[in-house]
C-alpha cells in the first residue's frame, strides 16, 4: 500500500486556493468578473494575474470559488479548444457572468458545524454540501498547518466510507449478495505482520464472534472481514472497473496490482478503502448522491451558467447517467438508514429527516461521514491532529451542518416497485417461514429474493 505522504505528495499539484481573501465588499473594478451565488448576489471576482485566473472573495467562499474558477475554465477549454491561458484571457475579455448554486445558508451552516465541533477542526478539514443532481450548493476547507490546499480536493483514504460504493452496491447489482445473506464474522486470512508474527486480517473494531451475520448488520456494525468476503464473492476487478467507470474513481494502479500480482493484493485498497490514488471529498459527494436519487450520477459542478452578456455562454448538463439500478439504490439507502439508526452514525440522527449514510477511517488519521438526505448529500472528512479525535466528531458536523438547512416534510426517496419490504428468518437468511422465531425486516429486489426457510422447526 501506497504511503499516505508520498499520495499526497503525487496529487497535490492543482489543488492550491490561489485567491485573495476580503473583508466585506468586493474591489471591483475594469477586468473583474462577477461571479453570483443562487440567489444573483455577487460573492466573488475574477481577474486575471500574470496570465493565470485568480479570484477575489471572502474568505468562507475561498473553498468553493477556487473550484468555480477552476470549472470556469475547463468549460472554454473544451468548448473553445484552447489552452489554461487563452482560456482565461477569453474569460476576461468577453466579460462572462459567472451563475453558481451556492447557498449562503449552507456555507454558514458548515462553517457553524465546525465551530460547535472543535475536535474535528484540530487538523486538515473538508467538508461540501450538494443537491441529490451533482450542485454543490456549499463547501468548506481548512488547515491545522496554515497551508492553502484546498482540501476539498485533495484526496485521502476513504475507510469504511468507501464500503457501499465498492462493496455492496456492486455486489446488489450483481446478485451476489442480498439484504440478509449470510457470512461468518471471522478472519479473512492470517497474514504476517511486521514483527514476523502471524496475525489475523483484517481488524475488525470489535473481536470476531465466529457466528454467521447477515449483510445489513456487517454494514451498519461496519464489519471489515465481512467486506472483505463479499467483495471476494462478488470481484474484486469489476468494482475497480465500477467506481473508475460510475464516479471517475481512479483505480488504475490497482487493476494493474490484479495482472501481476493477483486479486487478494488489493483487496485493503477496494474493500476496506486504501486506494493507491486516494479518494477526494467532491469525488465522494457525487458519488453519494446516487443513493439518494435512485441511482442517477451526475458530475458534481458548481456553476450553473455562463453568461456572454444577454446571451447563455454555457448552461450546466441537466441529465445524468444510470450507474446503478433504482432498487439497488433504495436498497443500499436502507442499509445506510440502519447505520444511522443503530450503528456507528446514530450521531447523524435529525429530527424528522430520514438520513442516511456511512462512516469511515483510516490508520492514517483519516474521518469520514458520508451521508445523505432526500434533499441534500453533506461529506465531511477530517485528518486526526495532534490532540486526537473520533469519527463521531466527523458525524456531528454533517449533523449540525444539515440541521441548519431547509427541509420539506413531503421530501421523501425514490421509491421503487422493485423492492419489497419482507421479513427473514435471521439464523437462516431466508425469507421467514411459520416456524422462524429470530426474524427481521429486510428489503430485496423482486428478481433477488431468497427462497423460504425451511431450516427452522
Amino acid at each position: 500500500m501506497i504511503s499516505r505522504q508520498r499520495m499526497i505528495g503525487l496529487i497535490l499539484t492543482g489543488c492550491v486556493c490561489a485567491g485573495i481573501a476580503v473583508s466585506g465588499t468586493l474591489l471591483g473594478g475594469n477586468g473583474m468578473i462577477p461571479v453570483y451565488d443562487g440567489d444573483g448576489n455577487e460573492i466573488a471576482e475574477l481577474f486575471l494575474e500574470d496570465g493565470e485566473l485568480q479570484y477575489q472573495c471572502e474568505e468562507k467562499y475561498q473553498a468553493y470559488i477556487d473550484l468555480v474558477r477552476n470549472e470556469v475554465l475547463d468549460v472554454v477549454m473544451e468548448q473553445e479548444g484552447k489552452t489554461r491561458e487563452e482560456a482565461a484571457a477569453q474569460i476576461i475579455s468577453k466579460g462572462y457572468n459567472i451563475r453558481t448554486g451556492l447557498s449562503e445558508k449552507a456555507v454558514d451552516g458548515l462553517r457553524d458545524a465546525y465551530e460547535n465541533n472543535p475536535d474535528a477542526a484540530l487538523g486538515n478539514t473538508a467538508a461540501a454540501v450538494s443537491d441529490t443532481r451533482g450542485l454543490l450548493i456549499a463547501c468548506y476547507s481548512s488547515s491545522a498547518e496554515g497551508n492553502s490546499y484546498n482540501y476539498v480536493t485533495v484526496p485521502a483514504y476513504a475507510g469504511s466510507a468507501i464500503k457501499p460504493l465498492s462493496v455492496y452496491a456492486p455486489a446488489l447489482e450483481s446478485r451476489t449478495i442480498t439484504w440478509s445473506s449470510l457470512y461468518r464474522d471471522s478472519p479473512y486470512a492470517l497474514v504476517e505482520n511486521d514483527e514476523g508474527q502471524m496475525v489475523e486480517w483484517p481488524v475488525n473494531t470489535e473481536p470476531y464472534t465466529d457466528q454467521m451475520i447477515t449483510v445489513e448488520d456487517a454494514v451498519a456494525q461496519s464489519n471489515n472481514a465481512v467486506a472483505v468476503k463479499v467483495l471476494r464473492d462478488s470481484g474484486v476487478e469489476r468494482a475497480c472497473y465500477f467506481l473508475e467507470d460510475a464516479f471517475g474513481i481512479q483505480t488504475g494502479s490497482e487493476i494493474e496490482t490484479i495482472e501481476e500480482k493477483g486479486e487478494d493484493r488489493v483487496l485493503s485498497n477496494i474493500a476496506l478503502g486504501y486506494l493507491e490514488g486516494g479518494v477526494t471529498v467532491e469525488q465522494m459527494t457525487g458519488a453519494y448522491q446516487v443513493f439518494a436519487n435512485g441511482g442517477i450520477y451526475y458530475e458534481t459542478h458548481t456553476v450553473t451558467e455562463i453568461l456572454d452578456g444577454d446571451n447563455v455562454y454555457y448552461a450546466a448538463p441537466e441529465d445524468g447517467e444510470r450507474v446503478i439500478s433504482a432498487q439497488t439504490a433504495y436498497i443500499m439507502n436502507r442499509l445506510m438508514s440502519r447505520v444511522v439508526r443503530e450503528g456507528t452514525g446514530t450521531s447523524a440522527q435529525i429530527d424528522g429527516v430520514d438520513v442516511c449514510g456511512k462512516t469511515g477511517t483510516s490508520e492514517y488519521g483519516d474521518h469520514w461521514f458520508a451521508g445523505i438526505t432526500p434533499e441534500y448529500v453533506c461529506v465531511v472528512w477530517y485528518e486526526e491532529g495532534t490532540a486526537g479525535g473520533s469519527t463521531d466528531s466527523s458525524v456531528r458536523v454533517f449533523r449540525d451542518a444539515v440541521e441548519a438547512l431547509e427541509h420539506f416534510e413531503d421530501q421523501e426517496y425514490p421509491q421503487t416497485p422493485g423492492v419489497e419490504e419482507v421479513t427473514y428468518c435471521r439464523a437462516s437468511g431466508m425469507i421467514s417461514g411459520s416456524h422462524c422465531q429470530d426474524i427481521g425486516t429486510g428489503y430485496y429486489s423482486r428478481d433477488n429474493t431468497p427462497g423460504v426457510c425451511t431450516e427452522c422447526r
